[in-house]
């Protein structure tokens, strides 16, 4: 449809033209300038130039992400090589020697083993000395002994066993 074959005064010609102008107003102001405050609400023209900054700002980011990478992994390497320096076994607090002694108390553990050894040597002496007499006042009695002892003792190395 045209101005030519319609007419400059059609009504529907008029009522298009209209639309077309609010149309292009509100294409500009999309374009240029922006009525609302919100963060989100960008002007359509700045777009691009945001799209620009966006690109340089996310290059940076990845370079210097990439970066970190490189000098994450060095450290780590560094640090196992330090590790792999150091001793295995470290001196945590040198050892003094004591003022006073403590413990083991040597004199009590050597008069204590020496009064049991004495004591045990006594008993044993007692022992065999009664199987000696027992042997000679009545035989058996002590053939009973000697069985008893022999069962009772037989598992021990050295002891025979009487049936």
């Amino acid at each position: 449809m045209s101005e030519i074959s319609l007419g400059k005064n059609n009504a529907e010609l008029v009522n298009l033209k209209q639309q077309q102008k609010i149309i292009k107003n509100q294409l500009n102001q999309l374009e240029t300038t922006n009525r609302d405050s919100s963060f989100f609400s960008l002007p359509v023209a700045s777009i691009p130039l945001l799209k620009g900054n966006y690109e340089q700002l996310y290059t940076r980011v990845k370079v210097s992400e990439a970066l970190y990478q490189v000098l994450l992994e060095q450290r780590e390497q560094s640090k196992m090589k330090e590790y792999e320096k150091m001793p295995t076994l470290s001196v945590l607090d040198r050892a003094d020697i004591p003022e006073i002694k403590s413990r083991p108390k040597r004199t009590f553990i050597v008069l204590g083993s020496t009064a049991g050894a004495l004591f045990f040597a006594i008993f044993l002496a007692l022992v065999l000395e009664y199987f000696k007499k027992l042997e000679e006042k009545s035989f058996d009695d002590y053939q009973r002994a000697i069985h008893f002892l022999s069962a009772y003792f037989g598992w021990l190395p050295g002891v025979k066993k009487k049936k």
